[in-house]
């Protein structure tokens, strides 16, 4: 069977080619840059240059197929959408959970209002970048450049969607891994909310329909294509996880996560469809490289202040280097420069500084350590301090893979015959999985 695997990221949009079970052509694209936060999203330019690129991946992999007939498998960052008209063309650019939009208005708006209950059915909490907020505060301010009129309809759309969509001209359901993603879908019902999206819609003057939720795969010809799936989802699911399993997936974003055979609802960690009819509980928007980039930015800018030229793969290369050194910095760093899981404030410092303790050598150390901490809090949490019932922990993700003194400060605060994977191309492994599983289609 020869699968088509798309994973659209925040850094890359990936693409890999399985035939029976193997990897045999990968290429990859860097993904349109994210809007600055704040900033309203109307014209669809990065959405269409997204889109573009997918298609150049598309051409790029069929040339390699040994046959015509093949499935084409997407996954996507979760929290985030956009809005079509109901000619399939975008109204809105890409909105990603990175993007704050109205200040946080939406998210204000649900914590003063009566749908506690609703919310916490969603499997979701609330937070700025998360759909239920953004789509509110969309609506809710001047939105879009065009009249307002009862016959103008929109549709929400999951980017993985959207892009299978635009390459097989077909309208597809939203997988429960995408939908369990917005803060709008009911995991008593599994579908979406409607106590919710009228709570988004009403009395905007907009129409926004909403898709169905689903795992029906499409057939045109000799071409197969199934629903996108949630980027995370596929990596567990790549990832092979059992139910004894703790994942630590780090990337631009971290999650740690266990998959459940039942659903249990907490304030303390989200949780999402995942598949068989299992559920991911899962601590999100723990700082991971996008809290690593703030200080990769800071020591661009000493060479950049002396006019001396570094690539950036060199400077990755000497942080690598460093966080492979023996030190125990007495620095604390608080990564904390964004809404996260690990406080409640969103600006980070570098305490305890002594006279001779500021250097590149100890704050990447103090980084990295202070990151393994905070992912060892979220573990904590997720386990109920029951660190000794877990059999086997699988890393994934960018940072994990790049930094050992992560993968080995978490590590020791597990049994010693704890069984410890790293694995690679996660999520491509897991659209094939999902390409293969029959009760998804």
């Amino acid at each position: 069977m020869n699968t088509i695997a798309i994973d659209c990221g925040a850094s890359f949009i990936k693409g890999a080619l399985f035939v029976d079970g193997k990897i045999v052509f990968e290429t990859k694209r860097q993904s349109p840059v994210v809007h600055e936060r704040n900033i309203p999203i109307i014209e669809p330019i990065q959405v269409k240059a997204l889109e573009e690129l997918v298609v150049q991946i598309l051409k790029v992999l069929t040339k390699h197929l040994p046959d015509n007939k093949y499935t084409v498998c997407v996954s996507n960052e979760m929290h985030g959408f956009l809005l079509v008209d109901e000619c399939g063309e975008p109204v809105t650019d890409y909105i990603s959970w990175q993007v704050c939009l109205g200040g946080g208005l939406g998210k204000k708006y649900f914590e003063q209002t009566c749908f506690y209950e609703e919310i916490k059915n969603t499997g979701m909490q609330l937070r700025e970048g998360l759909p239920l907020c953004n789509l509110w505060a969309l609506l809710h301010q001047e939105f879009p450049q065009y009249e307002v009129s009862q016959k103008t309809k929109y549709r929400f759309c999951d980017l993985g969607s959207y892009i299978i969509e635009r390459i097989s001209g077909m309208k597809m359901e939203s997988h429960p891994t995408n939908a369990g993603g917005t803060g709008l879908f009911d995991l008593r019902s599994g579908e979406f909310n409607r106590k919710l999206i009228d709570a988004v819609v009403s009395d905007t003057g907009y129409c926004v329909e909403f898709p169905m939720i689903g795992t029906k795969k499409y057939v045109d010809g000799n071409v197969t294509y199934k629903p996108a799936i949630g980027d995370h989802q596929a990596a567990l699911l790549g990832a092979n996880m059992s139910e004894k399993g703790l994942s630590f997936n780090l990337g631009t974003g971290a999650q740690v996560a266990v998959v459940r055979p039942m659903y249990n609802i907490s304030d303390r960690w989200q949780v999402q469809p995942y598949f068989d009819g299992k559920y991911v509980h899962r601590i999100p928007f723990l700082p991971s490289g996008r809290g690593l980039n703030v200080y990769f930015r800071f020591f661009k800018s000493i060479f950049e202040a002396v006019n001396v030229s570094i690539e950036d793969s060199l400077l990755w290369t000497a942080i690598q280097r460093t966080s492979e050194k023996t030190l125990n910095p007495k620095l604390t760093v608080d990564l904390s420069f964004f809404e996260n899981k690990v406080t409640d404030h969103t600006v980070g410092s570098i305490q305890n500084i002594g006279e001779y303790d500021l250097t590149f050598e100890n704050v990447v150390v103090s980084i990295l350590c202070q990151m393994s901490e905070n992912f060892m809090e979220a573990s904590r949490t997720l386990l109920d301090d029951e660190l000794n019932t877990i059999q086997e922990i699988c890393f994934t993700g960018g940072i994990a893979e790049r930094f050992k003194r992560i993968r080995e400060e978490i590590v020791s605060n597990f049994p010693t015959d704890v069984v410890v994977r790293m694995t690679d191309k996660e999520t491509f492994l897991g659209l094939n999985r999902y390409a293969n599983l029959v009760n998804e289609d």
